[in-house]
């Protein structure tokens, strides 16, 4: 089966996180991997992204510097290995 990469740009998406990926990890497709890039932020993204790491294998990187969400998605999208990228 061919892998498809899900890219995610992240910041202060506390409210909303857990559903998106709650509905990525819920495909029935599931040659998938999960890569996020938090862009610095100040809630708790970085703690349900820890959780669905430990729980789904979601692959996740913190910037040390806010890069903006052009620039984090870019980053996103450099990390992913997959055949096709979502």
């Amino acid at each position: 089966m061919k892998k498809v990469s899900v890219a995610k740009a992240v910041y202060n998406r506390e409210k909303f996180l857990r559903k998106q990926l709650d509905s990525i990890c819920g495909q029935t497709y599931k040659t998938i991997e999960i890569i996020t890039v938090d862009d610095c932020s100040t809630d708790d993204s970085v703690t349900i992204l820890r959780e669905y790491h430990d729980k789904y294998g979601l692959i996740f990187y913190i910037n040390k510097g806010n890069l903006g969400y052009i620039k984090n998605i870019e980053k996103a999208l450099l990390f992913c290995t997959g055949d096709y990228i979502a």
